[in-house]
């Protein structure tokens, strides 16, 4: 009888475990994300202002969106720069979620500081309002999105560099600069489209984030259409207020 009794509580306990696991699973994080069509993966970059937008939103199902955490005041702030002032996240997403539904890209610039408490009122300000499937979080903390595990999507914002063209060299860089990648909890990365070459082939089982900025140029516009069919891309945001694929 006592062998019975351990050896349900060990299943339960496997049970529990697995679908703990589950719930931490990109699959599931990423779900409402991997619905979109090609046209919708292409998202407003930089949309920190009610002015204009209407014109900002109109063309596109998600945008990009700066952010800053207040411990002082409890709040997020929407803004580039942490020196300057900025409407408050609630508002703004009160206010333009009024104008359309639409996907979110949090760029998160602070999230090293007061991380545990930042990360417990974004998840609280996105889930009142059923934005956790539609939304993602960056940051250049890898580290510290293992807060959001199981709750929201995240990508991991790396810094555009030269690549090497021969293997051996970007081997080198990819073990200096890149493998520790692969021991942080997060879902997804981010980057300049020049990193698509080098993220496809040393990271396959990610996808990830673009952005490709300013004027949209024949050259970035072929590269555009070349990331937005791969099946390793999440989403790209591009600036303007109009979606060339549309």
């Amino acid at each position: 009888m006592h062998k019975l009794y351990l050896c349900l509580s060990l299943l339960i306990s496997i049970t529990t475990s697995c679908n703990t696991d589950s719930d931490y699973n990109s699959d599931n994080l990423l779900k409402a994300f991997n619905l979109l069509s090609p046209e919708e993966r292409i998202w407003a970059h930089k949309v920190n202002s009610l002015d204009l937008i209407k014109e900002r939103v109109s063309d596109f199902k998600g945008i990009e969106v700066d952010i800053f955490y207040n411990q002082e005041k409890d709040n997020f702030e929407i803004k580039h720069e942490i020196e300057t002032s900025g409407i408050d996240l609630e508002c703004f997403l009160d206010s333009i979620l009024q104008v359309k539904d639409l996907y979110f890209w949090f760029d998160y610039k602070n999230l090293n500081t007061n991380t545990d408490s930042g990360i417990s009122k974004l998840y609280s300000i996105l889930s009142e309002r059923e934005l956790e499937k539609k939304s993602f979080i960056e940051s250049y903390f890898a580290k510290k999105l293992d807060g959001f595990k199981g709750k929201l999507a995240t990508s991991f914002w790396l810094s555009i560099i030269d690549i090497p063209e021969e293997k051996s060299e970007r081997d080198k860089l990819y073990q200096k600069k890149y493998k520790y990648i692969e021991d942080y909890n997060i879902t997804m990365l981010s980057a300049n489209f020049r990193m698509y070459e080098f993220i496809t082939e040393y990271f396959p089982n990610y996808k990830c984030n673009y952005w490709i900025f300013n004027e949209l140029t024949d050259h970035k516009a072929a590269n555009l259409k070349k990331l937005i069919a791969s099946p390793n891309v999440n989403v790209i945001i591009i600036d303007g207020n109009k979606n060339p694929l549309k």
